[in-house]
């Protein structure tokens, strides 16, 4: 995973990502929307922007960008946030065995939000629960499952199905942008000018 220079996948056939992990830029599109954010300094370019949108309206734009990379992200790939900085960890005795329970007591979109990882034999998550302010019942469950490996060699489940499939799609890494995008999309945070703080 920390080899990954560059990740694009879809989300639930909704949101389109290109992830530029060493620079901590995002690429999102949905809907009529085509965004680039600067993940840690929250600024972003909103691509063909009306320009008689308010500030207001065009910082509420970045600032659902981030909310999609944030929640379709950790879809993408948890594993990796389960030892962030605000996190706790505690092994839960269930009817199928130990499980880990993770709580994010900071940062992301939902700080508070927990989850109980089901794990098999070798300690690759088969199911999760959880338990999140953004949806009032607790407990749901959702499966890991087909599994792809990325050419860096990090592994993606790319299905989960629960209430509703959540998929990802369109799983793709690369070292160049080009590669992935056919053109650089990231330009407007190179040049640093105009950018919408959200």
């Amino acid at each position: 995973w920390d080899s990954i220079r560059l990740i694009r996948w879809n989300f639930k056939g909704l949101n389109d990502h290109l992830w530029d992990k060493e620079n901590h830029w995002a690429w999102v599109k949905w809907g009529d929307h085509e965004v680039v954010i600067d993940i840690n300094n929250r600024k972003g370019f909103i691509y063909g922007v009306d320009p008689t949108l308010s500030s207001i309206d065009k910082s509420a734009i970045c600032e659902q960008a981030w909310k999609h990379w944030v929640n379709d992200s950790f879809w993408l790939n948890p594993v990796v946030k389960a030892i962030d900085p605000g996190t706790r960890r505690s092994i839960v005795e269930t009817d199928r065995g130990n499980a880990l329970l993770v709580t994010y007591t900071s940062g992301g979109a939902t700080p508070g939000d927990s989850y109980l990882w089901i794990l098999d034999e070798n300690y690759r998550p088969i199911a999760w629960k959880f338990w999140v302010s953004i949806i009032p019942i607790g407990g749901l469950e959702f499966s890991w499952e087909n599994w792809e490996q990325t050419t860096e060699g990090a592994w993606i489940s790319t299905l989960h199905d629960g209430l509703i499939d959540i998929t990802i799609n369109d799983l793709a890494t690369a070292k160049d942008i080009t590669t992935l995008t056919g053109k650089d999309v990231f330009q407007p945070l190179k040049i640093d000018e105009d950018l919408i703080e959200f």
